[in-house]
């Protein structure tokens, strides 16, 4: 794996996390209700999932579930299920920030929460199992280029999740009120809500 490989897998790989997505909507939805700490613990969430396409796509398994309509029918339909839930959750919140008298939010819950949308993200599957091979060297060792391109992958995507959470967040502190965050609110909640019908049609 030469360094114009690297480049180039470099600008693929930020080209696709600041792409507007489920997963960049999820972030910053955890930004702006749950604060930094929110959109860290999510988007650690998220990579938690992509870690996990990451060692599929390592042993070839991404390969058999793109090649099995049956399976990779039941995850898109798992993940369009779950963006239309989050959709509804968004489009029908009051908009609000919690408060120090609002009880907390778990930590691993937002982490769980993270973690769905992305294993039910057909998107993810089909970059780990059919777009990240391509930039694998067949005459070099597998294990070390797995490790340089997954390294490569959580820095670059973890960073632009906690961007657009940071963004949130600075954009729900500036916010007079709920009015402006229930509008943002509204808008990731029709935007996933698209998204899940997409993957369902």
């Amino acid at each position: 794996m030469d360094l114009n490989t690297l480049i180039l897998f470099a600008l693929t790989e930020l080209a696709m996390a600041m792409s507007p997505g489920p997963a960049v909507l999820l972030a910053m939805s955890f930004g702006s209700h749950h604060g930094l700490r929110g959109a860290v613990m999510g988007g650690a969430g998220i990579e938690l999932g992509n870690a996990t396409w990451f060692v599929f796509s390592a042993a070839g398994l991404t390969t058999v579930l793109l090649a099995s309509s049956t399976a990779f029918s039941i995850i898109k339909w798992a993940g369009a299920a779950y963006l239309v839930y989050l959709g509804l959750k968004l489009l029908f919140s009051r908009g609000s920030v919690p408060t120090a008298a609002d009880k907390p939010v778990p930590q691993g819950a937002l982490v769980l929460q993270g973690f769905i949308t992305q294993m039910g993200n057909p998107k993810a599957m089909i970059f780990f199992g059919a777009l990240l091979p391509q930039f694998i060297d067949p005459n070099a060792p597998y294990g070390l280029q797995f490790l340089v391109l997954g390294v490569m992958t959580f820095i670059i995507d973890y960073s632009a999740l906690l961007f657009y959470g940071w963004v949130a967040n600075r954009g729900a502190k500036l916010a007079s009120g709920p009015k402006l965050l229930r509008w943002f609110d509204r808008v990731a909640g029709t935007f996933l809500l698209g998204a899940g019908v997409r993957l369902a049609v």
